[in-house]
């Protein structure tokens, strides 16, 4: 599978997840999205939460022991109003 420039390897097998990766996928409904995870099996782990930086995030769990962060904008919010540093590129 492809998605941009990026590139996904997905592997069967016996092996031990590493929970030191989480992987981040950018989604446009979490409360939908969420729910639809849950119905499929998924373990999760944190409920959507809006994040002061104007993110709604959730974490879960596939069947194989690995981690997902799912994010949606909500807002455009400036970085400095919680604490961050504006940086152009």
């Amino acid at each position: 599978m492809r998605a941009g420039e990026g590139c996904f390897t997905i592997a069967e097998g016996d092996i031990v997840p590493n929970h030191s990766v989480l992987v981040q996928v950018r989604i446009e409904d979490a409360l939908s999205h969420v729910e639809r995870a849950r119905q499929a099996g998924a373990r999760i782990l944190t409920e959507p939460t809006d994040q002061m930086y104007g993110e709604r995030q959730y974490d879960a769990e596939d069947f194989h022991g690995h981690r997902w962060n799912f994010t949606e904008t909500i807002a455009d919010v400036e970085p400095e109003s919680w604490g961050g540093t504006s940086v152009n590129l």
